[in-house]
């Protein structure tokens, strides 16, 4: 059995270790203090329609959504939350349905681009997450809290 470490997880680390002889204090994808936003979102695209269905979201055509209960149309292309987790920075601040469309003020598609975000950031610090919420555009800001292990 063989386990991957992206890169910009991995490096960080062993300039660490290579430096110092330790992690500690070093912030990266494969820490154990690497910071986390608390969400659980998917890609939808403004004006496409969805539907949630066992642990995923099913795009649909416009005739499929008219006939299928529970489908939803877009209001904005960006990542859609699907749950936000207890205990976390952005639980209490933002909501399962809105929709993330800028961390930071940079433009995100994908919760890739998030995490991407994220891997430069530390625990306690904050982020600013643009987001829709009922069709209104607001901004909220983040505590990032360490992920669990």
């Amino acid at each position: 059995m063989g386990f991957a470490i992206p890169s910009n997880g991995a490096v960080p680390l062993l300039e660490a270790l290579m430096k110092t002889g330790t992690t500690d204090g070093v912030h990266s994808e494969v820490s154990s203090q690497r910071p986390e936003l608390g969400i659980t979102g998917v890609s939808v695209e403004k004006n496409h329609y969805y539907v949630l269905g066992d642990a995923r979201i099913l795009e649909l055509t416009e005739e499929a959504a008219a006939q299928t209960e529970g489908s939803f149309q877009a209001k904005e292309t960006g990542v859609l939350i699907t749950a936000v987790a207890e205990g976390t920075g952005a639980f209490g601040k933002l909501e399962a349905w809105d929709i993330i469309i800028a961390v930071d003020g940079t433009t995100v598609f994908a919760t890739t681009e998030i995490r991407e975000i994220l891997y430069d950031k530390s625990v306690g610090d904050s982020v600013d997450m643009t987001l829709v919420r009922d069709g209104e555009q607001m901004t909220v800001s983040v505590e990032l809290k360490a992920a669990a292990n």
